[in-house]
């Protein structure tokens, strides 16, 4: 009895053993994945940032300087459409755009490979000059991509200082827009009524604008004192929440320049 109780713990040892083991590596890989998708936009970091000097130094070549750092990055992959870059947090990534398959980005990084965090992309429907334009990104526990997003959920975050303004650079303009609500919603099942927010993406008509106005700024956590006018471009960030199923979190602005 002895002998076999000896053996079973032997056995039960290297079954945890081998059970530590792979979780180990699994999590090593997962991590050597994360590092060399954060290294690799560390790099497209870089050039952007130098492109932005540059026009910041030359305000006279300040429009060559943009499309410069456009043409660059666009040179290394054709779906690039813009740049991304919210105040007060890390999100300073390219932002991607496939029409044909919208959600492309969703589990590969800039150079196309396969990568968990993915790429921020424009939302089906839509382009970067959309009434309504909604960019996706991942919800990344180590904090790239919008894994800092849900900051925007503290009314006392949105109040510090510079973090109420996004800028979007394309190819001829730097655009700047205003955040006006950050709120938690859900993707509703196909028979539950409600508004989709997410159904808004592309052009809106006066009435839509209204309807999308009024369902983000209702539905906000928090007052900002900030109301888009009719006909300004309305950006909405969206990624995933975890306060409930299916949930989403999102930061909505309206283009003021």
């Amino acid at each position: 009895m002895a002998k076999r109780k000896s053996i079973v713990l032997k056995v039960l040892f290297v079954l945890c053993a081998c059970v530590f083991l792979v979780s180990a590596g699994l999590a090593g890989w997962t991590w050597y994945q994360q590092k060399q998708a954060a290294d690799a936009f560390a790099a497209l970091q870089a050039q952007q940032q130098a492109q932005m000097q540059a026009a910041a130094r030359d305000a006279a070549n300040a429009a060559e300087a943009l499309a410069a750092g456009y043409d660059n990055l666009h040179s290394q992959n054709a779906d690039y459409a813009a740049w991304l870059n919210v105040s007060g947090t890390k999100i300073d990534y390219p932002v991607m755009w496939t029409p044909s398959s919208p959600e492309y980005y969703l589990r590969r990084a800039f150079d196309q490979s396969q990568s968990a965090s993915g790429t921020p992309f424009i939302a089906e429907g839509a382009d970067i000059d959309s009434d309504c334009l909604i960019i996706y990104g991942h919800e990344m526990h180590n904090g790239t991509m919008f894994g800092e997003l849900d900051k925007y959920a503290d009314a006392n975050f949105y109040k510090s200082n510079g973090a109420q303004s996004i800028t979007i650079y394309t190819r001829t303009e730097m655009r700047r827009y205003e955040i006006f609500a950050a709120v938690q919603t859900r993707i509703l099942g196909d028979n539950e009524e409600g508004y989709r927010y997410y159904n808004a993406a592309g052009p809106l008509d006066q009435a839509k604008f209204s309807e999308l106005v009024g369902w983000l700024k209702s539905n906000a956590l928090y007052d900002t004192g900030v109301t888009p006018n009719a006909g300004e471009q309305i950006l909405i960030l969206s990624t995933c929440s975890y306060h409930t199923e299916n949930g989403r979190f999102l930061v909505a602005a309206r283009r003021v320049s």
